[in-house]
């Protein structure tokens, strides 16, 4: 949490894990503004879980059947979220003190449904942006980007905004540039 405010944001943070204790933690610390974290598990084996109870996220267990929904649609429909607004993040991503505050400001706003986050990602040989906070509902996850529930999932949310401040680099095999 920043040093400017020791009050909690009314934000549900969603972090899905399978053996990231190495990241986990600073992931945690990263958000540690946010009033709910939820870390979704997929059976880790190296000591994940006891990481994230100790920074205080709640941990909700996660077995894949091989089917539709995997772990973040399967969260989004089926954690009982305290927050309007979520905010998906990897556990080998931060969010900086700057974003911190962006993201404090947006989800009080009531004519976006939806915020890309300025971070680096490389995936299939591109960088890309992924709406990753969005009010609950709103959102569902469907191959690299998020579409609208209840739309066609060729159709993008219908009023996503950008956040200015940079997320800091997922740690996906990329250019370092």
């Amino acid at each position: 949490m920043s040093e400017q405010s020791d009050a909690l944001v009314p934000l549900s943070v969603l972090v899905p894990v399978k053996n990231e204790a190495a990241n986990v933690r600073d992931c945690l610390a990263s958000v540690s503004f946010a009033q709910e974290i939820v870390v979704v598990d997929s059976g880790s084996t190296d000591g994940t879980q006891a990481v994230a109870e100790a920074a205080g996220a709640r941990i909700v267990q996660f077995v894949w059947n091989g089917k539709f929904p995997r772990k973040k649609n399967w969260a989004l429909q089926n954690v009982r979220w305290q927050h309007e607004w979520v905010l998906i993040l990897d556990a080998d991503e931060r969010i900086t003190p700057a974003l911190e505050r962006e993201i404090t400001q947006a989800i009080r706003r009531t004519d976006a449904d939806g915020f890309y986050l300025n971070r680096r990602f490389w995936f299939l040989g591109g960088w890309i942006n992924i709406v990753v906070i969005f009010r609950v509902g709103i959102c569902a996850c469907s191959g690299i980007g998020w579409v609208g529930m209840n739309r066609s999932k060729s159709t993008m949310i219908s009023r996503p905004e950008t956040m200015r401040s940079m997320n800091t680099y997922c740690s996906m095999a990329g250019p370092s540039t």
